[in-house]
């Protein structure tokens, strides 16, 4: 995984930046196209192991049903998305 953090100039000027992000959004596009099919056999390859988190997740916490115990496995993972964000920005500053 390739993390870049990098600071804007000030005074960049529009043109610059628009420049600059269209840099940026096509090398994004690039990455994507080339990982497509990775991506898609690791998808298909964890998908057992996701469904049988899923299932220990919805006994463990008795929920009510799969889309609960979704619900709670996408939470988590924003809130330690979330935590790890506000560490870099405080890290950051």
């Amino acid at each position: 995984m390739w993390v870049v953090v990098l600071r804007v100039p000030r005074g960049l000027g529009a043109a610059a930046a628009a420049r600059r992000f269209t840099e940026v959004l096509a090398v994004t596009w690039v990455g994507s196209q080339a990982t497509k099919v990775l991506r898609l056999g690791l998808a298909v390859g964890m998908a057992p192991a996701v469904d049988a988190g899923l299932t220990w997740l919805e006994r463990a916490l008795r929920l009510r049903g799969r889309g609960q115990a979704l619900a709670t496995a996408v939470a988590g993972c924003v809130g330690v998305a979330l935590v790890l964000f506000a560490g870099v920005v405080a890290l950051w500053s």
